[in-house]
């Protein structure tokens, strides 16, 4: 019997969470089949930021040794009130494919929290080679010593706590010894971090882009913070679509912090951007998605050049 929803009582903050549990084997095939439910990038929807804001996979055992039939739960942060019908209709092909049991299915209202409170206390500094990220209540290292990113916790994705954002800083950190790079694009910018660190390491115009008004917002506040609002520009669009992104391509590096299946959709996107000879940083894939990007990346002739990997997540160093 599927658990009571709540999707009918209204969120304070006007947010659900969708939470089910599903063998590994059948988790990417539920991902995808609940990914236009929720109004997932790349499907048909108006505006995706009004459905689906975020999705994760956690294993309920992660010290398991890995399983096909091990329990992974799935969880969805959505906008709009999740209708469980629709969710239990386009979980039934899976069902019958794998055959199992349509997951019970949890609909429950997002609470509001302090989340700043909990983010301080959740989000200590962090050292990623040579960039120092903290927020604006700890105080910065001396001189020399680091280079310094004030980024506050719980405004906007990419606070460099999360594995895949310590990782892009740490791929950002090993470039620069090799080279220097002269036109720099962050894709899914989210806090802007990627972009800040960026213009500190080269003291060169970045551009960062990101679907979310919000987060634009935010990302150029952060610039004045860190006092690059001369260096950096952050707006809001649809990717490679806008036109700003296109007037300044080519760039020869590229990173987008996002998530595994727009990852792979925007290959082609990535292709016609970089400059022959550059470098893209993707991040925001579990490893087992590692395959599915990278191969997408490969049939647009970019080949890999390093990757590393954090706990359960992928960061890809690839080279055009």
């Amino acid at each position: 019997m599927n658990k009571k929803s709540t999707a009918d009582t209204a969120s304070e903050l006007g947010l659900w969470r969708v939470s089910l549990v599903v063998e590994a084997r059948a988790l990417d095939a539920c991902e995808d089949a609940l990914s236009p439910v929720f109004g997932a990038p790349g499907h048909e929807s108006d505006d995706w930021i009004a459905g689906l804001q975020a999705v994760s996979t956690i294993p309920l055992d992660p010290d398991a040794e890995p399983k096909p039939d091990n329990l992974w739960r799935l969880e969805a942060l959505c906008a709009d009130p999740p209708v469980e019908e629709n969710i239990r209709q386009a979980l039934t092909p899976v069902a019958t494919v794998f055959g199992v049991e349509i997951p019970d299915i949890l609909i429950e209202v997002v609470e509001e929290i302090d989340w700043v409170r909990v983010a301080l206390a959740s989000h200590p500094p962090v050292r990623a080679g040579r960039f120092y990220v903290h927020g604006q209540h700890e105080p910065s290292l001396p001189r020399g010593q680091a280079i310094d990113l004030k980024i506050e916790a719980g405004r906007a994705f990419g606070t460099g706590n999360h594995q895949s954002t310590r990782g892009c800083l740490l791929a950002i950190n090993a470039l620069a010894k090799r080279r220097k790079f002269r036109r720099l694009l962050d894709v899914g910018a989210g806090s802007g971090i990627l972009s800040l660190a960026m213009a500190k390491r080269w003291r060169l115009p970045t551009l960062g882009i990101d679907i979310d008004p919000v987060a634009a917002d935010i990302a150029n506040e952060y610039a004045k913070i860190n006092e690059l609002a001369g260096l950096t520009r952050f707006i809001a669009g649809d990717g490679f679509g806008h036109r700003e992104i296109r007037s300044r391509a080519p760039y020869d590096l590229i990173t987008a912090n996002i998530l595994a299946r727009p990852l792979k959709r925007m290959a082609p996107d990535m292709r016609r951007m970089l400059k022959p000879g550059g470098r893209i940083i993707l991040a925001g894939l579990l490893d087992r998605h590692e395959n599915l990007v990278l191969s997408a990346y490969r049939s647009q002739g970019i080949r890999l050049e390093s990757r590393l990997r954090l706990q359960e997540w992928t960061i890809l160093v690839l080279a055009g």
